[in-house]
């Protein structure tokens, strides 16, 4: 769940600075569009932390995003892989599903315009 202070704050349509920031009176204006985009910013990170709290690549490619299911004597290279054997990771694909199915509901959650336009 993202942090509901967080989004109270950016529902309010100015943010405290921070000390020191020289935005005069510790306020600063958010203008509507930044708003969204900083809201938004905030749910994609919540989401990837919760999702992956460790920040590890992936297990299975390493974080390359594919895999090469060559086989020994088939192919020039199975170690390197070749075009026709290169595949999706499929722990990505299902990773990269569940992260942006996460991002939607807490998007539909702050029943916010801005980031939702965003």
């Amino acid at each position: 769940m993202v942090c509901r202070k967080f989004t109270r704050l950016l529902r309010s349509r100015d943010v405290r600075s921070p000390v020191g920031s020289g935005a005069g009176r510790g306020r600063a204006v958010v203008s509507e569009q930044n708003r969204g985009r900083m809201l938004l910013d905030f749910i994609c990170d919540e989401v990837d932390h919760r999702l992956n709290p460790g920040g590890e690549d992936c297990w299975y490619c390493g974080g390359e995003g594919v895999t090469f299911d060559c086989f020994d004597g088939f192919c020039l290279d199975s170690d390197v892989g070749c075009e026709d054997c290169t595949r999706d990771c499929p722990e990505c694909r299902t990773h990269k599903h569940n992260y942006l199915k996460a991002v939607r509901e807490e998007v539909i959650r702050t029943n916010d315009i801005d980031v939702a336009r965003e």
